[in-house]
């Protein structure tokens, strides 16, 4: 994932274009592993997957940056298309109907825009992911930007 988001940036930057970066985490994911079982989270992980594969195009990316953690990377997506991006995939994650017995699932978003927020991909995430724990802690279930 570093060294896609290091040529994408590259290629923003040499094309004076933007790049956004979404970093989401699963509400409670653990919890939810406790209750319902490991079968249960990965469910729940497959149907995140899906619905961000759904939001990937025009040479946009997504990675598994750690447990229950996703980045999504979107060359030429300005921060309002990104943020727009991330409270679609917001809604459709919350309104999943699992087979396990799950009530509701959340996840909570960073978003961040190079070169508006950051100049190189470590600053880019680390500011995506700080607005994600903002978003945590401010009640979880919401997109917060930069």
């Amino acid at each position: 994932m570093q060294i896609q988001l290091e040529d994408s940036l590259r290629r923003a930057a040499e094309l004076d274009a933007t790049l956004s970066v979404i970093v989401l985490d699963v509400d409670h994911f653990k919890h939810l592993n406790d209750t319902y079982g490991h079968d249960a989270g990965d469910e729940v992980l497959a149907a995140l997957g899906k619905i961000l594969l759904e939001v990937t195009s025009d040479g946009a990316f997504v990675a598994r940056y750690g447990g229950e953690e996703f980045v999504v990377v979107l060359p030429n997506r300005s921060l309002e298309n990104a943020s727009m991006t991330a409270e679609s995939v917001r809604q459709q994650i919350s309104n999943v109907d699992f087979f396990s017995g799950i009530d509701q699932v959340t996840a909570s978003f960073g978003v961040a825009c190079f070169p508006r927020h950051a100049g190189t991909p470590r600053e880019l995430l680390k500011v995506a992911d700080s607005a994600m724990y903002r978003a945590k802690g401010l009640g979880r279930n919401r997109v917060c930007i930069a």
